[in-house]
């Protein structure tokens, strides 16, 4: 009986280790960005969009920021509030700059909103459990729709 338990986890454990290398990670792609305004003036703070959808990261007082993206990434969008939003296609390069103009008009994330962005960053485990009838559709949900 404990050779059968401990067969069990074995086989478990093995399967969720399988699954999580099966996500996209080996398509995803590091980008750096530096965000500027028109003077090359770092721009710290400001928010990226990947495809529309707020990610969680922000540039730092350099006005740089590394993160990946998947490959089939089109768009990248930085909100500045002050120096509004500035997007560019995305064609798999590693390093993008996005340099505001002089003439800028803010934008409040209410505006993001209006111009169809979606501003709601959402929580890691998002997942309502009550929605799956086993663990390998809650794993499969959560590790290959990442």
């Amino acid at each position: 009986m404990k050779m059968k338990l401990f067969f069990g986890i074995c086989t478990v454990l093995l399967a969720a280790n399988l699954l999580t290398g099966q996500g996209n990670a080996a398509d995803d792609i590091a980008v750096k960005l530096l965000v500027t305004d028109f003077e090359r003036v770092p721009i710290k703070g400001a928010y990226i969009y990947v495809d529309s959808v707020k990610t969680r990261k922000k540039t730092n007082k350099k006005g740089l920021l590394t993160f990946k993206v998947g490959a089939d990434t089109k768009w990248i969008t930085v909100h500045s509030p002050e120096h509004g939003a500035l997007s560019k296609g995305y064609t798999q390069q590693n390093e993008m700059l996005f340099q505001f103009p002089q003439k800028t008009t803010p934008l409040t994330e209410a505006d993001m909103v209006a111009l169809g962005f979606d501003t709601k960053i959402k929580a890691r485990n998002s997942l309502n459990y009550s929605d799956y009838a086993t663990v390998y559709e809650i794993l499969n949900a959560k590790f290959n729709n990442a």
